[in-house]
């Protein structure tokens, strides 16, 4: 495993900020600090090291679940939260009647019976029970209106993390997508739609209004700035979400199918969050990315009914440069938003800890994973989840 032999440098913030003994600089001028409570371990088989991601997680009434998508086979690995073991394997079909095609970004998420799955992924839709594919509908252009089609439609990408994962309000299944039309970065491209909603009754499905904000046109952001991040918050009934070039928070009504409101967050990070070059060469584009600032996901808390806004914060351009793929290097802020947007909180946390792709809610709070291939302590075997737990400042 990679081991850094790199110094960060890290910039004691304006302020009352203060370093803890968890490398977590609290911002005191807040109510509340995100902090570190205590780590799980739990044990990866040997056909997972590395080869699996945290894809889903669900409560059920005896325990939990945690979803890990295969990242070289078609594949989910399912662990039980309670027991801190695993508790099976789905090997999904690579040909035949019952084969998943595009698994590799494809969105999964578990039904009502653990066994019935959906599956979204480049072109196709599944449901599956176990193994088996029960019902199956391939994109194609068409204006028709049957055959799954609704409307005006193109090849749908459907894909899926747990950071926009799929989601299930009354009878119909809410997944990621992105429409062939224009090339990635244009105008067309921009206004297609990203988000789908499949019937689980009626078996159609339809891309929905809700496209790219009119900031993003006729500009070039640069990789990892495209990526929509949305979470669904069952009380309120509403989709909230946001894109990683402007820290803008908006509100989508399932039932309206339109944006009903629409917040900025006020930060430190946005004014040098800037657009570049569409003409860039691809390794500069990257080092852009890498060493500015990204809203990267927001994820709704119903337990404690808050909402954590993650921002990958910058690298210097030596520190890019000093390693193949610095992927888990960038330092990270969280910010913490009450149940009305506001700010309650903003923690920022060393890079090369934990991997923020890798999290999930509980009662207790938030829980990221270590298996960074920047952390020092990483054992291939042992994928290990810090527990940050919210709480008032002055409180031991």
């Amino acid at each position: 495993m990679r081991q850094v032999l790199l110094i960060f440098i890290i910039i004691n913030f304006i302020g009352c900020n203060k370093k803890s003994k968890n490398n977590i600089f609290i911002d005191k001028s807040y109510e509340y600090s995100l902090v570190k409570s205590k780590s799980v371990d739990l044990n990866l088989s040997v056909d997972e090291y590395g080869k699996s991601y945290l894809n889903y997680y669900q409560k059920t009434d005896e325990s939990s679940l945690l979803y890990r998508k295969g990242r070289f086979e078609n594949s989910v690995v399912i662990y039980d939260w309670k027991q801190k073991k695993r508790i099976k394997k789905v090997n999904f079909r690579y040909e035949g009647p019952n084969k998943i095609a595009n698994y590799d970004q494809a969105a999964l998420l578990p039904l009502d019976n653990k066994d019935h799955y959906f599956i979204g992924s480049v072109g196709h839709i599944y449901e599956t029970f176990g193994d088996s594919v029960i019902h199956h509908i391939k994109s194609i252009k068409s204006n028709l209106s049957d055959d799954g089609i609704s409307g005006n439609a193109d090849v749908f990408f459907i894909n899926g993390r747990n950071f926009n994962p799929p989601f299930k309000y009354n009878s119909s299944i809410y997944v990621k997508t992105s429409s062939s039309i224009g090339d990635l970065g244009s105008d067309e491209y921009y206004s297609s739609s990203q988000l789908l909603k499949y019937d689980l009754g009626t078996k159609k499905y339809k891309q929905l209004n809700l496209s790219y904000p009119k900031f993003y046109y006729n500009k070039c952001w640069g990789p990892g700035r495209l990526r929509i991040s949305y979470t669904f918050n069952p009380q309120t009934k509403k989709l909230v979400y946001l894109f990683p070039a402007k820290p803008n928070i908006y509100i989508y009504d399932l039932e309206k199918e339109i944006i009903i409101d629409s917040v900025f967050i006020k930060n430190n990070y946005y004014s040098k969050l800037m657009p570049i070059s569409c003409s860039m060469p691809t390794g500069k584009q990257f080092q852009h990315v890498f060493t500015t600032s990204t809203f990267n996901k927001i994820v709704y808390d119903q337990y404690k009914d808050i909402y954590y806004i993650f921002v990958r914060l910058p690298i210097s351009v030596e520190q890019f440069k000093s390693v193949d793929n610095p992927f888990g290097l960038n330092p990270f802020s969280i910010f913490v938003l009450d149940n009305n947007f506001n700010t309650i909180s903003e923690n920022k946390f060393k890079g090369g800890i934990n991997f923020t792709q890798e999290f999930f809610v509980t009662e207790e709070g938030l829980w990221i994973s270590k298996y960074n291939p920047f952390n020092e302590e990483l054992k291939e075997d042992i994928l290990t989840f810090d527990l940050f737990k919210l709480r008032e400042n002055g409180d031991k």
